[in-house]
């Protein structure tokens, strides 16, 4: 019998803490799930009274790995597996018309986790990404008519084809991104044992997706492709973000405090009086208003963020990983020198905790960064604090539980910001939130120069 048939899924719960997670991830209880496929959970979190919360579930148009998906530099979205697929039509995959085949991507994309394919299982990032390459299948499964994955048995040639264009144009994808396109079909037919719905036939026998897609692999798939900052570029970057960190911050910082201050003494107040009164607030500090200060303070932690980066090497995601009181000082051997070390996480090849050797500049852009931040901290304290407080006989409730897990994951971090598109919530800033180093070159050979460099 095929390990997803009859709509059931034995799997073993306390599987889902296989990959790499922090020592205070959440962690599935060591039960057996045997009954509908459809109620079981994908992923959970754990209360602080111990009671097991389910985030999401198999039936769900939404995957949400975000309990086992720690780097904080990915946007939310960027951790869930949406099945709400735009099909060529205009419907959703998630349409009832179109639930024989939502239901062979979710097993086939389920099987990747819980019967991998030679005992290596997918870290679920990667089944985001998987899931995605799944898109271009599916749009064109609809197309040609088919509603099952076996059903491409013999019509594999023709998905290679078509599979070369971008949506809807013919303009050629990369043949890196051709080669994933169609990889996926070699694994849809090497789960064919663990699925009711599969390919049953090798998609392409005596080839192999690499070879069809023109990709040859030699040295140069090692090279990087990320565009290099020019040096004069480079050192203009330095030049500003050293403006902000040892000349600006000061005002910057005293004039944050204050409006906060004033916006503190004012509550229950009419809204447009706060405005005003903070308004006048940085006026008083040298800005010319409320707005042009909050675009200040986010150039203060873009500058901290470029000094931390290109005087550490850190990756993003371990940039955004510091929390306060991330340094340490030692001696050196000789007793002669002062050793500051950044400590962090790292995410490649599994998380864990690290340390970096870092210069002067590195500890004085923390510093400002700390005192930059220090109130968004505080605030999320309090919002912890206040759960214990909100808690009703009958428990959080599932809603509640995950920000409750969100902001103690994030109460002690220091790339922190309110964000307007999740109602005020406070929250670590994604990469995309960064201006430096994400413009993108409006024209070949240009490098776009972002706003701090043109004042």
């Amino acid at each position: 019998m095929h390990a997803l048939e009859h709509g059931t899924l034995p799997i073993q719960l306390g599987e889902l803490d296989g990959t790499a997670l922090a020592a205070d991830a959440y962690r599935l209880p060591e039960t057996d799930v045997q009954g509908p496929k459809d109620i079981l959970p994908v992923s959970v979190i754990q209360s602080d009274h111990g009671e097991t919360i389910v985030v999401s579930r198999y039936a769900d148009s939404i995957w949400d790995f975000y309990p086992y998906i720690p780097q904080e530099n990915l946007k939310r979205s960027e951790k869930q597996l949406n099945w709400n697929i735009r099909l060529e039509n205009g419907s959703l995959l998630t349409a009832p018309e179109y639930a024989p085949l939502l239901e062979s991507a979710k097993d086939f994309i389920w099987s990747l986790f819980s019967t991998p394919i030679a005992g290596r299982r997918l870290s679920h990032a990667t089944l985001i990404a998987k899931g995605e390459l799944l898109i271009p299948l599916i749009r064109w499964m609809v197309v040609q008519g088919m509603d099952q994955f076996h059903q491409l048995d013999g019509h594999t040639m023709k998905y290679a084809a078509d599979a070369r264009y971008k949506s809807g144009s013919k303009v050629e994808i990369s043949k890196s991104t051709l080669h994933y396109r169609l990889h996926i079909l070699e694994y849809l037919y090497l789960q064919r044992e663990k699925l009711k719905d599969a390919l049953t036939k090798a998609p392409w026998p005596l080839e192999s997706a690499q070879s069809i897609s023109g990709q040859r692999r030699g040295g140069d798939h090692r090279k990087p492709t990320t565009e290099v900052i020019p040096d004069q570029i480079a050192k203009a970057l330095i030049k500003a973000s050293f403006d902000y960190i040892y000349q600006r911050a000061p005002t910057i910082i005293s004039a944050l405090h204050k409006a906060q201050s004033i916006t503190d003494t004012l509550l229950g107040l009419p809204r447009q009086a706060v405005v005003d009164a903070r308004t006048n607030a940085a006026r008083e500090s040298g800005f010319s208003g409320s707005m042009h200060l909050r675009s200040e303070s986010i150039l203060l932690r873009t500058s901290c963020y470029i000094v931390i980066d290109i005087f550490s090497g850190l990756r993003d995601s371990e940039v955004l990983s510091l929390e306060a009181d991330c340094l340490t000082h030692e001696s050196s051997s000789d007793t002669q020198t002062q050793v500051n070390w950044l400590h962090g996480t790292i995410y490649k090849m599994g998380r864990r905790p690290k340390r970096w050797l870092v210069p002067q500049p590195v500890v004085d852009a923390v510093a400002v960064l700390t005192q930059l931040s220090a109130p968004l901290r505080h605030r999320l304290r309090n919002e912890h604090d206040s759960y214990d407080r909100s808690v009703t006989i009958d428990g959080p409730s599932p809603a509640l539980s995950k920000r409750r897990h969100f902001v103690r994951s994030q109460q002690n971090k220091l790339f922190l910001a309110i964000s307007t598109k999740f109602e005020n919530e406070i929250s670590v800033i994604s990469g995309a939130q960064i201006p430096v180093g994400r413009a993108k070159s409006p024209t070949p050979g240009r490098v776009k120069i972002p706003h701090l460099l043109t004042e």
